[in-house]
């Protein structure tokens, strides 16, 4: 393809995973220890049923909370994005563990502009500059836009690698909107 390539690596997002994954495995750890509390005090027939009960309306809702926060911690940790511009359409590969997940083309005719988005994920109280996103904003209406870079700490360096994207395929890109 004649353009660029762009690549984001996996580990680029590992502070917010390994928060999620903290908060995961902590709920996962409360509820095992709630458990084990439960079977290892024995008692009466009421007892169990007590635990029963305990354990379908609190427990396990917990442990299947806490296993999908370290599910979406090990995605956020494994996942790559490499994109493809060219001068007639953009494809991005998103990989997990370096096996293909998703993989999205989308035309540069189709694009109205690339357009930056303040990326929650990369969010933290002790970083200065706003983290973003930039979504290849479509021109023709109820399609959605399609990921074209991510985790770009920075409006300068959101502008730039957005600048690059928006030359190479021909179009324009969107300004920063101030909240």
């Amino acid at each position: 393809m004649n353009g660029i390539e762009l690549y984001f690596p996996p580990l680029r997002a590992l502070r917010g995973a390994a928060a999620l994954g903290g908060f995961g495995a902590v709920c996962i750890a409360l509820t095992v220890a709630a458990v084990f509390g439960l079977v290892s005090a024995g008692g009466s027939h009421a007892h169990g049923m007590l635990a029963i009960v305990l354990a379908g309306a609190f427990i396990v809702p917990v442990m299947v909370f806490g296993a999908a926060f370290v599910a979406l911690a090990l995605y956020m940790a494994a996942n790559s994005l490499t994109v493809d511009v060219g001068t007639t359409e953009i494809t991005t590969l998103r990989r997990v563990f370096g096996l293909p997940l998703a993989r999205r083309a989308m035309r540069c005719s189709e694009i109205a502009a690339i357009e930056p988005r303040p990326a929650a994920r990369y969010e933290s109280l002790f970083r200065a500059e706003p983290c973003y996103g930039l979504i290849a904003r479509n021109n023709v209406p109820r399609r959605a836009g399609m990921v074209v870079a991510e985790g770009l700490c920075g409006e300068a360096l959101a502008t730039r690698v957005g600048s690059l994207i928006a030359s190479a395929a021909g179009v324009e890109i969107a300004g920063f909107r101030t909240p």
